[in-house]
């Protein structure tokens, strides 16, 4: 029963807002996975572009991109993130794309073509 009244003291407002708005994003989400027309394959994320296995870098910046996520929003619903904090936040989550892109741009590098692959939950 301690449990429980832990669990009930824990949910404020902020944390009912936030659950709503995950939900809903979560249906985006799947609504955009199940249009027949132009799909979206979220595998994507987690595979490399090369050689569509997993991708150890790609899964390492998923999970501290989900942790550090977790830890900005819970030190701002107690008001203690600062600056520097959500700096670092976002150099982490934007700073590879925008680095990776500024490379590509600068050495005219582009990917290499990719071969299309079936589709994971449809085997036909």
């Amino acid at each position: 029963m301690e449990i429980w009244n832990a669990v009930v003291a824990a949910i404020t407002f902020k944390t009912i807002i936030l659950a709503i708005f995950l939900v809903i994003l979560g249906m985006a989400f799947y609504q955009a996975h199940k249009r027949t027309k132009d799909p979206i394959d979220w595998i994507d994320m987690l595979l490399d572009k090369n050689s569509n296995r997993v991708s150890i870098s790609k899964v390492g910046q998923f999970v501290g991109l989900i942790v550090s996520s977790w830890v900005v929003i819970s030190m701002a619903s107690s008001n203690n993130l600062n600056y520097d904090i959500f700096g670092i936040y976002l150099a982490f989550s934007l700073g590879g794309a925008m680095f990776s892109t500024f490379v590509k741009g600068k050495y005219n590098m582009s990917d290499p073509p990719k071969t299309p692959r079936s589709k994971i939950d449809n085997p036909d």
